[in-house]
C-alpha cells in the first residue's frame, strides 16, 4: 500500500494554512481581550501564542514569552503549570536539557486537582520521556511513556492521546520498529482525526516512518499469491488502530 493511498501517511499539503490561520486567530484573541480588558483570559492566549512560536521553531521568542507570563502575578495554578510544561518543551527542543528538567519539575500536574489531572499526567509524563530520550535515557524515556500511555488510556481524551501517541511513534521508531510507529501514527489520528503536522516533531517521525516503511517493502520478499486474489492481493493495512491498546478511546 503506498503512502498515498494511506490516510494516515498522506501529506497534508494544507497545514500550513492551517498553522497561518491559528496563529491569526489567537493574534485576534489577544487584540479582543486587550481591548475589553479581559485579564483573566489574556495570559492563556498569550501562552497558546507562544507555543505556536515553539512548533514554528522561534524558541528564544517563545521562551522569553513564556517566561514573562508565568511570572505574572495571579495565574491560576493549572496555567502555571502548564506554561511550565511549555518552558520544558521549548528547552528540550533547544537542547537545554538541563533548563528542561527545571521547568517540568515546577510543571506539577497534581498542583490543582479536579478535572483534567489525567490529562495532566500524561503531558507531564510524556515531555519527561521526551526530556529523558534526548538525554539518550532509553530506560528512564521508556517508564515515562508507559506512565504517558496509562494516564492518557485513564483520560479518555482523545486529543491527549493522540499527543501521547505521536511520541509513542517517534520512540518505537527510535527502537527500530517503522511499523509498529505507524499503526501508533493511525492511534493518534483516529483520535484527533489527522495529524499533528504543526509540530516539526511529528513531521520529522512521519518522514522517518515512510522511509522505513520503504525500506521495509524493499527487503521483503515476494508475497505468494493468494487463492482468487492473484499476486495484486493486499495483506492488510500497516496501521491497525483497532488493535492497540489506546483505541478506541475519543474526546
Amino acid at each position: 500500500m503506498g503512502t498515498r493511498d494511506d490516510p494516515v501517511l498522506a501529506r497534508r499539503p494544507g497545514a500550513r494554512r492551517r498553522r497561518v490561520r491559528r496563529r491569526g486567530a489567537f493574534d485576534e484573541a489577544i487584540a479582543l481581550a486587550e481591548e475589553l480588558g479581559n485579564d483573566d483570559d489574556l495570559p492563556q492566549f498569550q501562552a497558546e501564542r507562544a507555543r505556536l512560536w515553539v512548533r514554528r521553531g522561534d524558541l528564544a521568542a517563545a521562551r522569553a514569552e513564556l517566561r514573562r507570563i508565568v511570572a505574572l502575578p495571579g495565574l491560576h495554578p493549572e496555567l502555571v503549570g502548564i506554561v511550565h510544561l511549555y518552558l520544558a518543551d521549548a528547552a528540550r527542543r533547544a537542547g537545554e536539557l538541563d533548563d528542561a528538567r527545571v521547568e517540568l519539575a515546577l510543571a506539577d500536574p497534581g498542583a490543582y486537582p479536579g478535572a483534567g489531572v489525567a490529562q495532566r499526567r500524561a503531558l507531564h509524563a510524556m515531555t519527561g520521556s521526551t526530556i529523558a530520550h534526548a538525554a539518550s535515557d532509553t530506560e528512564a524515556a521508556a517508564a515515562l511513556l508507559v506512565e504517558a500511555v496509562t494516564q492518557a488510556a485513564s483520560s479518555k481524551d482523545g486529543l491527549v492521546t493522540a499527543t501521547v501517541a505521536e511520541w509513542a511513534a517517534a520512540h518505537a521508531l527510535a527502537g527500530g520498529d517503522p511499523e509498529a510507529a505507524a499503526a501508533l501514527l493511525g492511534v493518534a489520528t483516529a483520535q484527533r482525526g489527522a495529524l499533528d503536522v504543526g509540530d516539526p516533531d511529528v513531521r520529522v517521525t512521519l518522514d522517518a516512518v515512510r522511509a522505513g516503511l520503504r525500506r521495509g517493502r524493499r527487503r521483503a520478499p515476494p508475497r505468494p499469491a493468494v487463492a482468487g486474489g492473484g499476486r495484486g492481493a493486499a495483506a492488510g493495512p500497516v496501521i491497525e488502530p483497532a488493535d492497540l491498546r489506546l483505541a478506541p478511546l475519543r474526546r
